[in-house]
């Protein structure tokens, strides 16, 4: 009561103080707190794969995914429970080339391992430098909830394939600028091809066809049937075709030739020009347009998914002005992260409206419950110092959390704001009697707030703190959210509701005097 007296005497000091307190600290936690949708630090599954030469084959890959194997198996005990490894296939069933190469590894608890999925991949990818193994090599760590693809994933949209690559090429080495790892991009170039144009003015003076020259070609590498043995049993072609030390792949037009109508035997290599080419291995389409993506990993010590997806927000859009018909687009877990955030930004701004409306028909004022919901600012300040001090990143479950706990504290502001209400109506409201009515008020509600926030915090500082079976990342971030908000929201409750509750009469009593 001494206290609370105290604060409604210097009412107007201890608001501000308090104001100034709290925009100073979400100032701060805003600056420090990162968000990150679904932490890895306890993920327990992950993905290892690259691929090797493109001329190689699955046996070669295979090989070589073997002496991966070997990395992995000299982890320490305990870590992996079990791996899978598969060959000829990209980590997300996109591609299937026999370069290719995947490990699944399903990890042990996070409590019953000395590494964490990011360690593992720092081991891993260290030993297979040192070992010189020839894979180009990425990672993918689950850390859990909806599939959210790649930290960052960047479409390239458009039909011109020249352009597309420029493009492709151009945004890898951007991203690697900005400190991305592990930048690659689903372009994968086909075998050497020779496409070969027929030059129709010369092969009309040649008094030839453009059937025959590609007769001829043809019988060269892959034969003509020139005549059939008949036997008992069965029919036997005979294919006429160049000796395979004949065939030559540097030139391959060279020494063939095709008679014309006068029966002279024209060079190919003068009546077809050749050129060396290289197609896509795989076409990708997005919307109907041909398009390639480029993915990357971020450093998590560093900075988050939705820290670098906020770089790239509008970063590209020179490009798009510049290459007319494309389209650039952005995804991948940083978007999903960025979208998530916004959408549960949303959902509490929404809340908190329906609960402003609620209250105004309850207390028929529309200042009262501006007042209620005060507290729910200043116990998001203590979530964000909390989360700052212990070094954690708010999550999508610790947005659930800061809900929850939003429900709590604005109840606990509620029944006091409703009884001083009470006592006031019950009594005469005289200046000299006003703060004891608050004091009075305050007092009666105290016994039920304290306990109500001791009972619920004491049921959730061990699941925060993982006292009982190890932190948990993926769930302690929701429980953590809801105790420390309602730890640092109860005492806003029982001294900032009063000192407003008095600020709010002032001013009342001021716009009568006015009024008159």
């Amino acid at each position: 009561s001494r206290l609370l007296q105290y604060c409604l005497v210097r009412r107007g000091f201890i608001a501000g103080s308090m104001l100034t307190g709290l925009v100073l600290a979400l100032g701060l936690g805003i600056l420090v707190v990162r968000f990150e949708m679904f932490p890895v630090d306890q993920a327990w599954r992950m993905w290892i794969y690259g691929k090797t030469r493109q001329d190689s084959n699955l046996e070669a890959t295979e090989r070589q995914a073997m002496r991966v194997e070997s990395i992995v198996q000299s982890l320490p005990a305990g870590v992996i429970k079990s791996f899978t490894t598969t060959t000829g296939i990209k980590w997300d069933g996109t591609q299937v080339l026999p370069n290719l190469f995947l490990m699944e590894l399903i990890l042990s608890p996070s409590t019953e391992r000395s590494m964490s999925a990011e360690e593992i991949k720092v081991f891993a990818f260290s030993r297979i430098r040192e070992q010189k193994i020839p894979f180009d090599m990425d990672y993918y760590i689950d850390g859990g909830g909806p599939p959210a693809g790649k930290p960052i994933e960047i479409q390239v949209i458009g039909n011109e394939n020249t352009q597309r690559l420029a493009l492709l090429d151009q945004i890898q080495k951007d991203l690697e600028s900005l400190g991305a790892t592990n930048v690659d991009s689903n372009y994968t170039a086909g075998k050497p091809e020779i496409r070969l144009e027929p030059i129709h003015e010369r092969i009309a003076q040649a008094r030839l066809s453009v059937a025959q020259v590609a007769t001829a070609i043809r019988t060269a590498f892959d034969g003509t049937v020139a005549a059939y043995l008949d036997t008992d049993e069965e029919r036997i072609p005979f294919r006429v075709m160049l000796a395979e030390q004949s065939k030559d792949f540097e030139n391959p037009l060279r020494g063939i030739k095709v008679m014309n109508s006068t029966g002279a035997l024209i060079p190919v290599e003068r009546v077809v020009r050749m050129h060396r080419v290289s197609s896509p291995q795989t076409i990708f389409h997005y919307n109907g347009h041909r398009s390639n993506q480029v993915t990357a990993n971020i450093d998590r010590q560093k900075t988050t998914t939705s820290a670098f997806y906020a770089k790239l927000q509008g970063r590209y859009d020179p490009l798009m002005r510049e290459n007319r018909g494309f389209r650039i687009e952005l995804g991948g877990e940083g978007k999903e992260s960025a979208n998530t955030f916004s959408e549960m930004i949303i959902a509490i701004i929404v809340a908190v409206i329906g609960i402003y409306f609620i209250l105004t028909v309850q207390f028929d004022s529309f200042l009262q419950p501006s007042m209620v919901l005060l507290a729910i600012p200043f116990g998001l300040a203590g979530i964000l110092l909390a989360f700052a001090l212990h070094g954690l990143g708010l999550s999508m479950l610790a947005l659930v959390g800061i809900l929850g706990f939003a429900g709590v504290v604005v109840n606990d502001s509620l029944v006091m704001v409703d009884q001083i209400n009470q006592i006031r109506s019950n009594r005469l409201n005289s200046a000299e009697s006003f703060h004891e009515e608050i004091i009075e008020g305050a007092r009666n509600r105290l016994r039920p707030i304290v306990l109500t926030t001791l009972t619920t915090v004491a049921g959730l500082i061990p699941t925060a703190y993982g006292w009982f079976g190890g932190f948990d990342s993926f769930l302690s971030p929701l429980v953590m959210a809801m105790a420390w908000g309602l730890i640092v929201g109860t005492p806003a409750t029982l001294f900032v509701i009063p000192v407003l509750y008095s600020l709010l009469h002032d001013l009342e009593r001021r716009w009568r005097r006015e009024g008159q």
